[in-house]
This record gives structure tokens, C-alpha cells and sequence, in this order.
């Protein structure tokens, strides 16, 4: 259909391009164009909005960075305390330094294997 399509235009029209530029036409278009256009002072449009948030930004991502972090140490106490009371429960709470000391024996741990589990290292 595409071809009996192009075949009739060819064979109605040919095969010349009917369309034409005015010799010079495109010489001098830009300088025309520009002068046709209106004058017209260029407006400024501010792209950022001043900064008058920022104060308050920071003001509200410290508040909520103190916030966290005394929620996280009030926590870490009471977690503390429940750990105890459940190892308290559970009967594996060691109640004197004699306790350990045989807990230490029983684990084989010497002075510098208690220093290293304590320190974290």
C-alpha cells in the first residue's frame, strides 16, 4: 500500500520538488529575526529561595538528635537493670567474687583472658 502510495504522487507530480527558497532568503534571516522581535528587559527570577528555613533546620535536626540520643541512654538503663533482674531470675547471676572466681576456674580464664573479655578487645 506504501508503494502504490508513492508511485502515485510520483506519477501525478514527478519527480521534482515543487517547494522553493527565494534566492538570499536564509542570508541575512538570524539579523532579521532578532530585529522583529520586541525589546523586552529581562526579568530575574530567583531559582533558590533565600535561606531563611536553614536557622530553623538546624535548630529542629539538633533538638531531635539530642532527643534521640537521651531516649537511647534512659533505654540503655532500664535494659541494664532488666538484664540483671532476669539473669537474677534465671539463677545465673553471680552473687559474690567467690561465685566468679570459681566460674573463672570452670572456664579455665586466667587474668589476661579477663582483661581482654572486659576491655572488649
Amino acid at each position: 500500500m506504501q508503494m502504490n502510495n508513492e508511485n502515485y504522487i510520483k506519477q501525478r507530480f514527478g519527480e521534482e520538488n515543487h517547494f522553493k527558497v527565494p534566492e538570499g532568503y536564509f542570508d541575512n534571516f538570524a539579523s532579521q529575526f532578532m530585529a522583529n522581535l520586541p525589546e523586552k528587559e529581562a526579568k530575574v527570577v530567583e531559582i533558590m529561595p533565600r535561606k531563611r528555613w536553614r536557622p530553623i533546620a538546624v535548630a529542629a535536626a539538633s533538638l531531635a538528635f539530642v532527643a534521640m540520643g537521651a531516649a537511647m541512654w534512659f533505654n540503655q538503663d532500664k535494659q541494664a537493670e532488666q538484664n540483671v533482674s532476669e539473669a537474677q531470675a534465671s539463677g545465673y547471676y553471680l552473687q559474690s567474687p567467690s561465685e566468679l572466681e570459681q566460674a573463672a576456674d570452670y572456664a579455665m580464664l586466667d587474668a589476661t583472658d579477663m582483661y581482654a573479655l572486659l576491655s572488649g578487645e
